[in-house]
């Protein structure tokens, strides 16, 4: 991590659609991002991510609740953003999804947080409370 970053944090598929999709966000989510992008916080997650927002945005225009011109519009601004995306260790994933009863997806997230000793931004209340445990 860069000695002039403030923090690290892995970010979610909660939390990242809350800052995408417009009916979703919040100002605490829009400062957040706004750190992210003037350089005091570091954002890392998951490769998962990219799949979840990219499934999240198709279903998003299929239920109507965005038009396929805004889908690719929020799928850009989710690439500009350039958050780092690591493998994580799936034995771990297979340990922590098993331990705590949750998808693998979401142990994925808590796994890489735990590995390099950042904090979890998500929207899910139970992960959160595993992720304080964890």
């Amino acid at each position: 991590m860069d000695e002039n970053i403030d923090r690290q944090y892995v970010v979610d598929s909660s939390y990242m659609l809350s800052f995408l999709m417009p009916d979703e966000q919040s100002q605490e989510v829009v400062d957040i991002f706004e750190l992210y992008s003037t350089g005091k916080i570091e954002l890392i997650t998951t490769t998962l991510l990219s799949y979840e927002i990219l499934n999240t945005l198709k279903s998003a225009v299929l239920r109507r609740r965005v038009s396929e011109e805004a889908a690719y519009s929020l799928l850009e601004k989710f690439t500009k953003l350039r958050i780092a995306e690591f493998a994580i260790d799936k034995t771990k994933v297979l340990e922590m999804a098993i331990k705590y009863h949750i998808s693998g997806y979401d142990a994925s997230f808590l796994v890489l947080a735990d590995s390099y000793d950042a904090l979890l931004l998500t929207h899910d209340i139970r992960l959160q409370e595993i992720a304080t445990k964890a």
